[in-house]
């Protein structure tokens, strides 16, 4: 028999400090950037997971251990290079933790190498050694195959401000063949990525009922994803004496987010010629989906795993399932049974698909719905009250009107530089993009017109009790053109800021600079403009560092 292994990836974040000057709580304003960055073993890696031989996987990337981190590699690109892929450069790590909400946090030390010249960097190489100059982390690349167990694979790109200290974050992986009970959170932000082990057997059956080994190839993607996890992959045969033919093992992401019974992993398996033992076939291919507790199913202590055993024209397939809403997806696996939905599109990663879900991008399991309006509690800006109602239609529901929200007509008493953001109808926080900014993203899906938002500034946690009104968002849809007018209060000014849109997607990012819209400083108002779909279905988020008007300050 097969020996059987069971793989786990563990992600601890490393902050990097990048710039020398005043700290983050010296200058409130500053934003927090995450990065993106090219791993060196990125080649390799790909070639592994490319091979059929997915148990050799440990191979290349690190052991994990209990060693602590002694420093790690970097290379940067962008205004100054610092290090190269042959020579990258070395900073140390601070050998004591600090405890952040309960958890230890380890830091690079300061690096008069990383007092770089303001500008637009990359970050293009991340991995982490102990004292004794072994490996033990190391930063996927995207593209590569396991940038799906990381949220942020490298590249990374970072945006530096004079006088600014930045501290970045850069997730990186190790192999860790423990057992599932002594697999842990062991550091702050740590975002564990544990992968399970399963395996697939297929016999086929002639017409005349004999039963085949089976040669078979198998496709593996994950939920929402249009890239497959594994593409292709095809088991071994022997047809010398005996046929004989090996089973397909892979490792599977274990994703927190995904509810124990809900199925994110699907397969498809399909039967191939073998002529040296049952010759040509016809089209046999089966399909399934697989939830944690399904995969989990499969475990027979800590050692063996049973294989899905797939029989190709062997009188055994079950009668087609029920499916009510005739999207071809049966009443059991489909996430919207009462609605048409083949694409199973699931944002937020709950039960329940985008379109019958009352926060497609909020995990709300229970969808309550207090006051009725059709938008559940999780993401309803106006949970006591019907949001929909707008009677004055400019875009804000009457529950959060604000009288003040008339451009240049309101006025505002900055006393310093703050980071401002346009109210829209999911928080930064609803999204679930990897921390904890406050601030807000719009996504419209109205009718052509024009509509207005507010713009707050230092309103923590998103409320806007505690902020500024600073201006406000005129918003005008018509046709395939959207413009976006931002009107700022009397004593208020930009110095800069960014714009995030798109007609598909929600931001992946909380990281205002990966936004892919630079906006100017102004002192009044500025008008930004793009042509898109024309669906009237959009993602915005604007986000501003606002100060004192001039004027105000003499």
């Amino acid at each position: 028999m097969m020996k059987n292994f069971r793989y786990y990836f563990s992600a601890i974040a490393i902050f990097a400090m990048l710039f020398s000057s005043c700290s983050t709580e010296d200058n409130p304003s500053v934003i927090e950037n995450q990065e993106k960055a090219t791993l060196s073993f990125a080649s390799a890696l790909n070639d592994l997971m490319d091979s059929a031989n997915k148990q050799a996987i440990g191979d290349l990337i690190p052991l994990c251990s209990d060693d602590a981190p002694a420093y790690v590699h970097v290379v940067l690109t962008g205004e100054e290079n610092v290090g190269t892929m042959t020579d990258p450069l070395m900073i140390p790590v601070n050998e004591t933790p600090i405890e952040e909400d309960g958890e230890m946090v380890y830091f690079t030390e300061e690096s008069a190498d990383l007092e770089l010249t303001p500008g637009d960097y990359q970050l293009t190489y991340f991995s982490v050694y102990n004292e004794d100059d072994v490996l033990i982390w190391m930063a996927p690349t995207t593209g590569g195959d396991l940038a799906d167990f990381v949220d942020t694979p490298l590249p990374i790109d970072i945006s530096l401000g004079a006088g600014v200290k930045k501290y970045v974050d850069v997730e990186v992986l190790c192999f860790d063949d423990r057992l599932v009970n002594e697999y842990g959170y062991l550091f702050f932000d740590i975002i564990g990525k544990e992968a399970f082990e399963y395996c697939f057997f297929a016999n086929y059956c002639d017409d005349n009922g004999r039963h085949y080994p089976a040669r078979f190839s198998v496709d593996i993607w994950l939920e929402g994803e249009t890239e497959l996890l594994y593409s292709g992959e095809i088991n071994s045969v022997d047809a010398t004496g005996e046929p004989s033919a090996d089973p397909l093992c892979f490792a599977l992401p274990n994703i927190a987010s995904y509810g124990d019974d809900v199925e994110y992993i699907h397969y498809e398996i399909t039967l191939l010629d073998w002529g040296d033992v049952y010759g040509t076939v016809g089209t046999y291919v089966e399909s399934g989906s697989l939830s944690r507790n399904e995969i989990e199913a499969n475990f027979d202590g800590a050692d063996n795993v049973y294989y899905e055993h797939i029989r190709f024209n062997c009188g055994d397939t079950p009668p087609p399932p029920n499916d009510d809403d005739d999207d071809d997806v049966p009443n059991d696996d489909d996430n919207c049974p009462n609605v048409y939905n083949p694409n199973q599109e699931n944002s937020d990663d709950d039960s329940h698909g985008d379109v019958c879900d009352n926060c497609p991008f909020v995990d709300n399991e229970d969808q309550a719905d207090t006051d009725e309006d059709g938008v559940g509690d999780a993401c309803d800006v106006c949970p006591d009250d019907d949001d929909t109602i707008d009677e004055d239609e400019n875009g804000i529901p009457d529950c959060l009107e604000d009288d003040n929200g008339n451009g240049d007509d309101c006025e505002t008493d900055l006393g310093s530089c703050e980071t401002a953001f346009m109210v829209g109808d999911y928080t930064l926080q609803d999204l679930e993009l990897g921390n904890n900014r406050w601030g807000w993203a719009l996504n419209f899906d109205d009718l052509d017109g024009t509509y207005e938002y507010n713009i707050y500034a230092a309103a923590g946690k998103n409320d806007t009790d505690k902020g500024y009104l600073v201006g406000v968002v005129h918003l005008t849809v018509e046709g395939d053109e959207v413009t976006v007018d931002i009107d700022l209060c009397d004593g208020a000014e930009a110095d800069g800021g960014h714009l995030y849109f798109d007609d598909e997607d929600m931001p992946t990012t909380t990281a205002p600079g990966q936004f892919g819209n630079d906006l100017p400083a102004f002192d009044d108002d500025y008008s930004w403009d793009t042509e898109y779909s024309g669906d009237g279905d959009f993602w915005l988020v604007v986000h501003l560092d606002v100060c004192p008007d001039d004027d105000d300050m003499d």
